[in-house]
């Protein structure tokens, strides 16, 4: 037997992120409030973060010989911290 996977709207999902991230409530506690598994959240939270981190960095100027063009192509983004 297959489960059927749940759609949300964007706009759920966008205020479900913003009680997290601009009202500080605990994912668990907004998860249980919405009745939503709290992975789906959480992961909704890591995307919010991961798009507004990397519009932060394109919309600096560029320092190094790579273009932001060439930084933005292809699949997902990592970052190499020392």
């Amino acid at each position: 037997m297959q489960m059927e996977r749940s759609k949300y709207a964007p706009e759920f999902k966008s205020e479900a992120v913003k009680q997290v991230i601009d009202k500080g409530h605990a994912v668990v506690d907004v998860a249980k409030r919405l009745g939503i598994p709290e992975g789906v959240l959480y992961s909704w939270v890591y995307k919010f973060k991961s798009q507004t981190r990397r519009r932060q960095v394109t919309s600096r100027p560029c320092k190094s010989s790579w273009s932001n063009s060439s930084l933005n192509s292809g699949g997902p983004q990592r970052s190499v911290t020392s």
